[in-house]
Formats: structure tokens, C-alpha cells, sequence
């Protein structure tokens, strides 16, 4: 079963894969949390999300013509 994000999770995994090309800081930042937010607390709460998303740009990636 799908779950669902909040706002501010789903904007995470768009900010990560696209403007802050894998950088879970910037995505962060990108998404809207504050500073004071833990990172590690973020990335716990998506890990099944980040997982499914890393390996479709992976994929995509791997599809793509150099």
C-alpha cells in the first residue's frame, strides 16, 4: 500500500533527485525544513521512498544515452 507524504516529504524526494542531485542537506533545505530539523530523522522517515526513487533514477540513468 502507497503511503501518503505530507507536503514537505514529497518535495524532500523531488528536491533530492532533481536540484540538490543527491544531496540530502540541500534537498532538505529545497523542501522547506528548518535548519534545526534533523537530517538523519528525514531520511529514517523516507527510507522506503528514497530506496524505491534511488533505484528508478538509477534506472533511468542507466537508460540514458551519454
Amino acid at each position: 500500500m502507497t503511503r501518503v507524504l505530507t507536503d514537505k516529504q514529497q518535495a524532500f524526494l523531488n528536491a533530492l533527485f532533481d536540484h540538490a542531485n543527491g544531496d540530502v542537506v540541500m534537498a532538505k533545505k529545497l523542501a522547506g525544513y528548518a535548519d534545526s530539523s534533523s537530517t538523519t530523522e528525514i531520511v529514517n522517515g523516507l527510507k522506503e521512498e528514497v530506496l524505491e526513487a534511488t533505484q528508478t533514477f538509477m534506472a533511468l540513468k542507466l537508460l540514458t544515452p551519454l
